[in-house]
C-alpha cells in the first residue's frame, strides 16, 4: 500500500485559500520565529536565511468580521487574525523572538503544562482573564500545540504558528480562535508617536494614515487611492528613507517601538507604492 504524502505548508495554506475562495500571492517575509538571517555582505538592504526559511506564500480573507492573513513555507504555517486588543505581548509554549519576552507563567490543560511568556516576566491581571476565557482554552485545547509551535497575543491580534498541520486541523483552529476574539473587547486606539526624531515629524499624518503594519491591508486601500495622489507621496516620503533606515538600525536587537514599528511600516509601503506604479507603467 503506497504510503500517503504529508502537504507542505505552503500546500495547506492553498487548499484553505481555494476553500475560502481568496487569492494565493508569493512573498518573502522574514520571521525570527521560523528562521535566522542576515544581511547579504553585498547588498546590506537583502536579506538572507541562515536557518529555517522565510515565508514564500500569503493569502488573506475574512473570517465572520475578522481579517485573516495567513502565510507559509515548506515547514510552517503562521494564521493572523486581526483585531485592536489591550493586551501586552504574550507568548505560549515557545518564546516570542521578534518581542524578546520572558517566562512568566504556565497553563495547565488537560495534563499538558504550556509556558507562558511576557516582556515583564510577570502576567498582569487583566491578561491572566484572558488568558483563563473559556474560549481561549477551547482555542488551546483544540490546537493541541506541538513542541514547535505556539499562540502569540499582540495590540492587533492574535498569530497562532503551527507546524505542518494538515487542512482540517488548521481550519478547525481558526475557527476556535475567531469565536474567542469575537468574545474579547476591541480597543481601538492611537499609536503613540511622540518617540520619534524631530527630523522626521513632517511624516506624522502619513504614518497615522498608512502605517499599517499589515500589508494586505496595504494593498487594498492602495488600490483605492488616485495614482496621482500615490506618486505625490512617494515623491513626499523618499527623500526621508535613508533617515527612516538609520533611525531603525539603531535598535539593533531591542524590540522596535510601536511608533519605529509605524514608521517602519510607512517606509516599506512607499517602497511597495513605488515599485507598483512602475509595474503599472509597463
Amino acid at each position: 500500500m503506497p504510503e500517503t504524502r504529508l502537504q507542505s505548508a505552503q500546500e495547506v495554506l492553498e487548499e484553505i485559500a481555494r476553500d475560502r475562495g481568496s487569492k494565493v500571492s508569493s512573498c518573502k517575509e522574514f520571521d525570527p520565529n521560523v528562521c535566522t538571517f542576515t544581511q547579504d555582505q553585498r547588498n546590506r538592504a537583502v536579506l538572507v536565511a541562515s536557518s529555517g526559511q522565510p515565508f514564500l506564500r500569503k493569502t488573506a480573507f475574512k473570517v465572520r468580521d475578522l481579517r485573516a492573513r495567513l502565510l507559509a513555507n515548506d515547514s510552517f504555517l503562521r494564521i493572523m487574525l486581526f483585531l485592536d486588543l489591550d493586551v501586552e505581548p504574550i507568548a505560549l509554549n515557545r518564546p516570542d523572538k521578534i518581542q524578546l519576552l520572558r517566562h512568566a507563567n504556565e497553563i495547565v490543560l488537560g495534563g499538558r503544562s504550556y509556558p507562558v511568556f511576557t516582556r515583564s516576566g510577570s502576567l498582569p491581571g487583566r491578561s491572566s482573564g484572558m488568558l483563563n476565557h473559556a474560549d481561549f482554552l477551547r482555542l488551546l485545547q483544540i490546537a493541541n500545540l506541538g513542541a514547535e509551535e505556539s499562540i502569540h497575543l499582540y495590540r492587533n491580534g492574535l498569530a497562532i504558528y503551527l507546524f505542518s498541520p494538515a487542512a482540517d486541523r488548521a481550519g478547525q483552529i481558526i475557527e476556535a480562535a475567531t469565536s474567542f476574539l469575537s468574545h474579547m473587547p476591541s480597543a481601538p486606539r492611537e499609536t503613540d508617536l511622540s518617540g520619534l526624531p524631530a527630523n522626521l515629524s513632517p511624516l506624522l499624518p502619513l504614518i497615522r494614515s498608512w502605517g499599517a503594519t499589515d500589508d494586505t491591508e496595504r494593498e487594498e486601500r492602495r488600490q483605492g487611492v488616485p495614482r496621482p495622489a500615490l506618486q505625490a507621496m512617494v515623491e513626499q516620503v523618499k527623500p526621508y528613507l535613508p533617515a527612516i533606515n538609520s533611525y531603525l538600525q539603531q535598535f539593533g536587537k531591542t524590540p522596535l517601538t510601536e511608533a519605529a514599528i509605524a514608521l517602519g511600516a510607512l517606509a516599506e509601503f512607499v517602497v511597495e507604492t513605488e515599485l507598483y506604479l512602475k509595474n503599472a507603467d509597463l
